[in-house]
């Protein structure tokens, strides 16, 4: 899991350093699930039980913590608008001034 989490910020990261707009969404989009992931599997999830189960609870097993899950639920709701606020804005400069490339964006000479 440690490899896939770093796989997915060393791509994210390449992604930021290319010049193409699309390529700034797609890192943030990858490396706001290796964060998700991160926080995930910090969480000790090794117990292989979920937050709230009634057996677990009445066996007195050990569960896992709620709050990394309820963080991780959030980042994903989170993440999801933000990507789709980031699609339209991207699409919005296709589409109106023909900006591909972030080094496409200045400002326009004076008159």
């Amino acid at each position: 899991m440690i490899v896939a989490i770093c796989l997915l910020f060393f791509a994210g990261f390449l992604f930021f350093l290319q010049r193409r707009i699309i390529s700034l969404v797609l890192g943030v989009l990858l490396v706001g699930n290796a964060v998700n992931l991160a926080i995930f599997f910090g969480s000790s999830p090794g117990l292989g039980r979920f937050a709230f189960i009634q057996d677990s609870l009445q066996r007195g097993d050990a569960m896992n913590d709620p709050i990394p899950q309820a963080l991780v639920l959030t980042a994903i709701v989170i993440g999801f608008a933000m990507m789709s606020f980031m699609i339209a804005i991207v699409k919005s400069l296709i589409s109106d001034y023909g900006i591909f490339e972030v080094s496409d964006m200045t400002e326009e000479d004076a008159d």
